[in-house]
């Protein structure tokens, strides 16, 4: 996406070149030399000064497009350590030889091992409704 988000400079020459030769075109050059060397300039100007404006705005939004990139890569690097982490609390609560309820603020349980319902003799069926 790096690659995509990079002003295509060429694009502007490219832009430049195609503009004058319209203007020096048959069709387009009596049109061309009919107008005042001063509107001609200012017409010239123009063009440049629109392209100097159109080049600092590719360059803000595929600078806004890197930073959001960044912000993503970021993001799912974080979410894949939550999950990590989560997973191995997950494993640690399983493998505990006691039987473990965990509970939250509002006192509802959010998880257990099998060793709970087995201490406490309560059904996986019971257990899956704790929440309804």
């Amino acid at each position: 996406m790096k690659d995509a988000c990079k002003f295509p400079y060429h694009s502007i020459a490219k832009f430049l070149e195609n503009c004058w030769e319209l203007l020096t075109s048959a069709p387009v050059m009596p049109l061309w030399r009919a107008l005042k060397k001063d509107v001609r300039t200012k017409l010239l100007t123009g063009i440049v000064v629109f392209l100097i404006l159109l080049t600092w705005v590719w360059k803000s939004v595929s600078g806004f497009l890197n930073r959001l990139q960044e912000d993503e890569r970021r993001f799912v690097e974080l979410f894949d350590t939550l999950n990590q982490h989560k997973e191995l609390l997950r494993a640690s609560i399983e493998s505990s030889p006691d039987g473990v309820l965990v509970v939250n603020n509002q006192g509802k349980a959010t998880h257990y091992n099998s060793n709970f319902t087995i201490m406490w003799n309560i059904s996986q069926e019971l257990m899956s409704k704790r929440d309804r």
